[in-house]
């Protein structure tokens, strides 16, 4: 809800930024779930259990990329008045963690 302040796509069910979100949260939903459960309970090979990490981990990066050159692109920043270093820090940080650390 507080990101939707910093960026009115995430409030608006027509934008990439609302699509993106939502379709992450239901499709990496099931290889995390095999993901979590094949590091504890291997029920593959770990050459499997990576192979699903890393199409996973690179379905996550590869959205945050297109979502905030589209963000940029789009500048979406000038919406709203909200200070620089708040911008940086919730926009910029929160999706520089998904791109480092999926």
């Amino acid at each position: 809800a507080t990101y939707s302040l910093f960026d009115p796509s995430y409030s608006d069910t027509r934008s990439f930024g609302w699509c993106i979100d939502i379709g992450n949260g239901f499709s990496t939903l099931p290889p995390t779930v095999a993901f979590a459960i094949g590091m504890t309970e291997p029920f593959v090979s770990a050459r499997v259990l990576g192979i699903i990490g890393i199409l996973s981990f690179y379905q996550e990066f590869y959205g945050t990329v297109i979502y905030f050159t589209q963000y940029i692109i789009n500048k979406q920043w000038q919406h709203h008045n909200n200070p620089l270093y708040q911008r940086l820090l919730l926009v910029f940080t929160s999706n520089v963690i998904w791109m480092v650390f999926p």
